[in-house]
């Protein structure tokens, strides 16, 4: 029996330290706009020069500020298999979601630390744990590794 444990990154600037921007400048910005529900936002203005009136409309693209961290579907996973499963046999698929776009929201999988028992493969991408060569009887027994979810954002992944 495996049991597996799940873990998500956290990151300690998760605080949002942004209450010094409380200027009531023109140049601020309405950060309630989530790309991950409406990714434009439209703005018009009215101008009155010298008895004329001129009208535009703004389109602004919101960019994905990697805002959601990836969230395992389940808090514990449990595969079970047979001493006569062969290397490459599927276990089971550990799976996490991501609320973001693009690659903040592509989740990659990763052991923390690597299980001792090293006849375990996770594919990163898909989450999916296999066996690394074929079983034996000294591959009996209960084994726990620990596998982390994290997204694929270049700047900030979570």
């Amino acid at each position: 029996m495996m049991m597996m444990r799940r873990r998500r990154m956290i990151d300690d600037d998760d605080d949002d330290d942004d209450d010094d921007d409380d200027d009531d400048d023109d140049d601020s910005y309405d950060d309630s706009i989530d790309y991950d529900t409406q990714n434009n936002a439209l703005s018009q203005s009215k101008t009155n020069e010298s008895l004329r009136s001129r009208a535009s409309q703004v389109t602004v693209r919101v960019l994905d500020k990697n805002d959601n961290s990836p969230v395992f579907r389940r808090e514990d996973y449990v595969f079970n298999t047979t001493r006569t499963a062969v290397k490459g046999f599927p276990l089971g698929q550990v799976i996490a979601d991501d609320k973001d776009i693009g690659l903040n929201g592509l989740v990659y999988y990763y052991f923390r630390p690597r299980p001792a028992w090293n006849g375990l493969v996770l594919n990163n991408d898909t989450g999916v744990l296999s066996t690394d060569r074929n079983l034996t009887l000294d591959d009996v027994g209960s084994h726990i590794a620990t596998v982390v979810a994290s997204d694929r954002s270049a700047t900030e992944p979570r």
